[in-house]
């Protein structure tokens, strides 16, 4: 994660905003994706919250990087980070990917947006993108631990 913070230093802040919406985009995708694959509902309703707050997350990016003004929603909910994206492998999805990798994939992609708001947060002198990039990584951080406790209970558990 040390090459997102080298990578976003050399960003001005429209390039940043810009790289960040495209990851929110992307992050989108991804639930919407696993949604086609998974089809245990409890798993199901908690990407598609994932996928909800994903746009949320692009609009308020895009609110700030048109306005200047920055408006944050929600709280931390109190989640042990596990760490677990640290021992886990990049997993691509498909069709046929199970639940397991499923989770996987998604704890790796939101560490890697921990690191990318982390990066932001210290790379510009912006007070008002400061404090959208902060919140934004600690609800990232929210979303991992979400996953990593979700693994933790579900996968871990059985293996």
């Amino acid at each position: 994660m040390q090459r997102v913070a080298q990578v976003v230093g050399g960003m001005t802040l429209g390039e940043i905003f810009a790289f960040a919406i495209e990851r929110e985009i992307e992050a989108q995708q991804f639930y919407k994706d696993a949604l086609d694959i998974i089809r245990d509902m409890g798993a199901r309703t908690m990407l598609g919250d994932l996928k909800q707050q994903e746009i949320q997350h692009e609009k308020m990016l895009r609110e700030a990087r048109t306005t200047g003004k920055v408006e944050t929603i929600g709280r931390p909910r109190g989640l042990n980070d596990l760490g677990l994206a640290d021992l886990l492998p990049e997993i691509v999805i498909g069709p046929h990917s199970t639940p397991q990798e499923i989770l996987m994939a998604a704890i790796k992609r939101e560490a890697f947006s921990v690191a990318l708001y982390a990066a932001a947060e210290t790379a510009v002198d912006n007070l008002t993108a400061q404090k959208l990039f902060a919140h934004l990584r600690i609800e990232e951080g929210q979303h991992k631990a979400i996953l990593e406790n979700l693994y933790d209970e579900h996968i871990l558990i059985h293996n």
